[in-house]
C-alpha cells in the first residue's frame, strides 16, 4: 500500500527550513569591536571591596569623624594665635571693609605688608571668619573671642580635610579602608596642629583634598555624573581658588584625568571620535569647573574685579615670591632662597608619623597587587595630586621655610597611598584572622606615638617629630621648633598666674619683652595700659628694658640650644615645653644691669659700661650677651688682650656666632693683624652669607692690603644689601677712591642727595 502524502507536507517542510535557518546577527563596525576589544585590554574589573559589616564600619565612620570634630573644635579655643596672624588679621578686616562698603574701601586690592602682597590670595576664610565675629560683635584682633572664632572655623576646615580623606580612601577601598585612612589623618599631630590655627595651608588643603575627590567622582560616572557630584566639585574647586590661586591646578588635573579615563576605556581614536560623548562630559566638567571659578572670585576682591587676568597675575606673582629668612636645617642655619632641594623630605622623614612612612613604603612592593586588586583612576588620580606638586616645588627651586608646611595639601593624598599601601600588605596576607588582625594592631601600635604626643601637648601638637629622630628632643637645636610662635599664650598666662601684673599701673606698667611681639600683643589686650610690651630679637635682648621676657627658640644659635646653653638659668623662671623640651622659656630680670652697660655703650662711657656689665656677669653668668658686650667695651678701650679672652667666652656659650667672631675680627683689625681677622670673617660668611659687618670689614680689608678687585667685589654686595645706609654710602665712597674708581663720584652726589 503507497503512503499517502499529507497535504500539508510542503507547508512543514517550508517551516521546518524556516525554523533551522540561523538568525540574522547585527554588524557590527570594526570600530565598535576595536572600541571593545581594547576595554577589554585596558580595563579590568577591581574586587569587591564591600564586606558585611559595611553598615556598621559605616556608623564607626561617620560616629568617629564627629567626635572628632568635636575634639578639634574645644583643642582650637586654646592654642595660641601663630604670628603671620598679623597679616591675615589687617587682611581680613580690609576685606570686610570691601564688601561693607560695596568696594569703596579698596585697601583689600592692593595690600602690601611687608610679609607680600596679601591681595594675591584669596579671601575666603578672612572673610567668612571676619563675617561671622562681627555677627558675634567680636571683629577686633585684640579681643580672644576673636581669634577663638578663627581658630573654630579653621578647624572646620581642618576637620573637612581630614573626613574626605577618609571618603576617598573609602571610594578607593571601601569603608575598612576609609576607616584606617580617617584614624591615619587625625593621629597626624603636624596636620591636626596646623588645623586649630593655620587659615592658609589648611583651607588650601581641604579645598585641595576634596577637589580630589569629587574629581574621582566625577570621572566614574562622568557619562552621566550625579547632582551631588557636580555641586561638590564646584564648592570644592572654589574654596581651594578663593584660598590660594594655586587651586587653578585642580581646572588641569579635572581634564587631564578626564581625557586618561577616556584614552583608557576606549581608546583614543574612539574617545576622540566619538564627539556626541566628548561634548557631554565636557559640558558637565565646564558646569563645574566655570561655576566654581566664579565662585572662587566672588570671595576675592582682586580676582571679582579682573577675574579674566587678575587670577592669572596672581598666580605669576606668587611663584616668583621669596621669603628669606634663616632656618634652623639639620642643626645648622640656612637660608631659606638656599634651602637644599631635600629640605622638605627631610622634614617629612622626621615628621610624619611611622605608620604613613611604612604604609608609603608598603605601596611600592605591593604595587601590582594594589594596581590589579583597585580601580585603577581614583589611584592614579591620588599617585599625581600626591607626587605632583612636591616634585614641581623641587624643580622650580621654589623657596621653602617652616618645615613642609607649603606642602600641606599634598599630604591627604599621602595618607590615601600609605593606606592602600597598608591594604596590600593586608591581602597578601594568608587568609587568616590572626594575620589581619596583627596587621592593624601594628598600625595602631605605630600610631600610639603620635596620639600620646597629642594628649600630652594639646596646644603644640603641630611640633611633633617622630622615634626616627628621637621625637621633639632629638629634634631641639637641629630643627625648628615653635616656629609660629603659638606657645606665647602659654607663656602670657603663666604671668597671669604668677599675679606678676597686680602693682602694675598705667603709670608705671610692667614691661614684658619678647621675639614675637604681635602674638603677645592679643593676649595683653585685656591688661591695657597696664603692661608694656617690647619688641626684641633675642641677642638683642639687653637692648630694651624689661621686667620679663617671653623668647621662642627660633633664631636662637643651635649651638647654644644642644648645648644645654638655652634657655639661660640664671635668667629662666618658667619653660614651656613639649614633652621635655623646651620651647620658650620665661626671663625675669630685676637688676637690668645688662641694659645699663648698653646704654653706656651708646654713649661712649666705657669704664661704666665695663662695670655694668661686670655686675651683670656677677649674677648671671650664664649670660653669652653680657660677654660680648663686655668684649667690647674692652675693645673700644683698646684693652685687647682681655676683650679677646672675653669674647672666647662668649663663644663657649654659643659656638659659631656671628657676632662674637666678628667682633673677635674686629680685636685683630684693630690690632692690625688682617690676615689673621680676614680668616675670621671669611667664617663667619659661612656660616651667615648675609652678615654685611663682615662683608663691610673684608672690603675694607682687601682696600688696605690694595687688593681693589676683592674690595669692590665685597662692597658692591654691601651696597646691594644695605644700599640705602648713609654710612655705607659714606663708606662707599672711601672704598672707590682708594680703587680709583670713577663710581667715587656718582655716591658722592647720592650722598648729597641724602642729606
Amino acid at each position: 500500500m503507497s503512503k499517502k502524502k499529507s497535504p500539508k507536507g510542503n507547508n512543514n517542510e517550508g517551516e521546518l527550513k524556516k525554523n533551522i535557518t540561523p538568525p540574522k546577527e547585527e554588524v557590527k563596525s570594526l570600530e565598535t569591536l576595536n572600541s571593545e576589544l581594547k576595554k577589554e585590554r585596558t580595563v579590568s574589573e577591581p574586587i569587591d571591596t564591600s564586606t558585611p559589616y559595611d553598615s556598621l564600619l559605616k556608623k564607626i565612620f561617620y560616629g568617629s569623624a564627629i567626635v572628632m570634630f568635636l575634639i578639634m573644635a574645644f583643642m582650637s579655643v586654646g592654642v595660641g594665635i601663630n604670628e603671620d596672624d598679623r597679616y591675615q588679621n589687617d587682611y581680613a578686616q580690609s576685606l570686610y571693609k570691601y564688601y561693607t562698603t560695596m568696594g569703596k574701601d579698596t585697601t583689600a586690592l592692593n595690600y602690601k605688608p611687608e610679609a607680600g602682597s596679601m591681595h594675591y590670595y584669596g579671601g575666603f576664610f578672612d572673610l567668612s571668619a571676619t563675617v561671622v565675629n562681627a555677627m558675634l560683635g567680636t571683629n577686633d584682633p585684640k579681643l580672644q573671642a576673636y581669634h577663638s572664632t578663627r581658630h573654630v572655623f579653621n578647624s572646620i576646615l581642618g576637620f573637612l580635610a581630614i573626613l574626605f580623606t577618609g571618603l576617598l580612601a573609602r571610594h578607593i577601598g571601601g569603608w575598612y579602608m576609609g576607616l584606617i585612612a580617617l584614624f591615619l589623618m587625625f593621629l597626624s599631630p603636624r596636620f591636626l596642629g596646623d588645623s586649630l590655627m593655620n587659615p592658609k595651608d589648611i583651607p588650601f588643603a581641604a579645598g585641595y583634598i576634596m577637589s580630589v575627590y569629587f574629581i574621582a567622582l566625577f570621572i566614574k560616572d562622568m557619562e552621566k555624573p550625579k547632582m551631588s557630584t557636580l555641586v561638590g566639585l564646584t564648592l570644592s574647586i572654589g574654596l581651594a581658588i578663593s584660598t590660594r590661586v594655586a587651586g587653578l591646578l585642580l581646572l588641569g588635573y579635572l581634564g587631564m584625568f578626564i581625557g586618561l579615563e577616556l584614552w583608557r576605556r576606549y581608546g583614543l581614536a574612539s574617545a576622540l571620535g566619538n564627539t556626541k560623548r566628548l561634548f557631554k562630559i565636557a559640558k558637565y566638567a565646564l558646569i563645574a569647573a566655570v561655576a566654581g571659578y566664579f565662585l572662587a572670585m566672588l570671595f576675592w576682591p582682586f580676582g571679582l574685579t579682573n577675574p579674566f587676568s587678575h587670577p592669572f597675575e596672581a598666580l605669576t606673582e606668587m611663584s616668583k615670591r621669596g621669603v628669606n629668612i634663616k632656618l634652623l636645617f639639620m642643626g645648622g642655619l640656612i637660608w631659606a632662597q638656599k634651602c637644599p632641594w631635600y629640605y622638605s623630605f627631610v622634614w617629612m622623614y622626621y615628621t610624619l608619623p611611622i605608620a604613613i612612612l611604612l604604609g608609603l613604603v608598603l605601596f611600592v612592593p605591593f604595587i601590582k597587587k594594589i594596581i590589579k586588586d583597585y580601580s585603577l583612576s581614583p589611584l592614579y588620580l591620588v599617585l599625581f595630586a600626591c607626587a605632583f606638586p612636591i616634585f614641581y616645588v623641587i624643580y622650580k627651586q621654589s623657596t621653602l621655610y617652616d618645615g613642609w608646611r607649603h606642602l600641606y595639601f599634598s599630604y591627604p593624598p599621602m595618607v590615601v597611598l600609605a593606606t592602600v599601601g597598608w591594604f596590600g600588605l593586608f591581602r597578601s596576607l594568608p587568609v587568616k584572622k590572626a594575620f589581619t588582625y596583627g596587621a592593624v594592631a601594628l598600625i595602631g601600635l605605630l600610631t600610639l606615638d603620635p596620639a600620646i604626643f597629642i594628649i600630652r601637648n594639646p596646644h603644640v601638637p603641630y611640633v611633633y617629630f617622630n622615634p626616627l629622630i628621637g621625637g621633639v628632643n632629638g629634634a631641639f637645636g637641629k630643627f625648628e621648633l615653635d616656629y609660629w610662635g603659638t606657645s606665647i599664650k602659654q607663656g602670657m598666662e603663666y604671668l597671669e598666674k604668677q599675679d606678676v601684673f597686680k602693682n602694675a599701673t598705667e603709670e608705671n606698667p610692667l614691661r614684658v619683652a619678647t621675639n614675637s611681639n604681635y602674638v603677645a600683643m592679643a593676649y595683653a589686650g585685656r591688661f591695657g595700659k597696664k603692661i608694656s610690651l617690647l619688641y626684641t630679637k633675642y641677642y638683642n635682648r639687653d637692648e630694651q628694658k624689661w621686667d620679663y621676657a617671653l623668647f621662642i627658640s627660633r633664631f636662637v644659635a643651635p649651638e647654644q640650644q644642644t648645648a644645654g646653653k638655652w634657655p639661660v638659668k640664671s635668667y629662666s623662671i618658667k619653660n614651656i615645653k613639649a614633652n621635655n623640651t623646651p620651647i620658650l622659656t620665661v626671663y625675669k630680670d630685676s637688676t637690668h644691669y645688662a641694659f645699663e652697660g648698653q646704654q653706656f655703650m651708646k654713649a661712649k662711657d666705657y669704664p661704666n659700661a665695663i662695670n655694668s656689665f661686670n655686675k651683670e656677669l656677677a649674677i648671671h653668668p650664664d649670660n653669652e650677651l653680657a660677654y660680648l658686650r663686655l668684649g667690647q667695651a674692652y675693645l673700644a678701650s683698646s684693652n685687647f688682650e682681655k676683650s679677646m679672652s672675653l669674647l672666647d667666652s662668649a663663644l663657649a656659650l654659643v659656638p659659631n656666632w656671628d657676632s662674637g667672631l666678628y667682633m673677635k675680627g674686629l680685636n685683630l683689625q684693630n690690632q692690625n693683624k688682617l690676615e689673621e681677622a680676614e680668616k675670621i670673617h671669611l667664617k663667619v660668611l659661612e656660616l651667615n652669607g648675609r652678615y654685611s659687618p663682615s662683608i663691610q670689614q673684608l672690603a675694607a680689608i682687601y682696600s688696605t692690603q690694595g687688593k681693589h678687585a676683592f674690595a669692590l667685589q665685597y662692597l658692591e654686595e654691601l651696597v646691594q644689601m644695605e644700599g640705602g645706609r648713609k654710612d655705607i654710602i659714606q663708606f662707599a665712597v672711601q672704598i672707590y677712591e682708594r680703587a680709583g674708581s670713577h663710581k667715587a663720584e656718582t655716591f658722592k652726589k647720592y650722598l648729597q642727595q641724602m642729606k
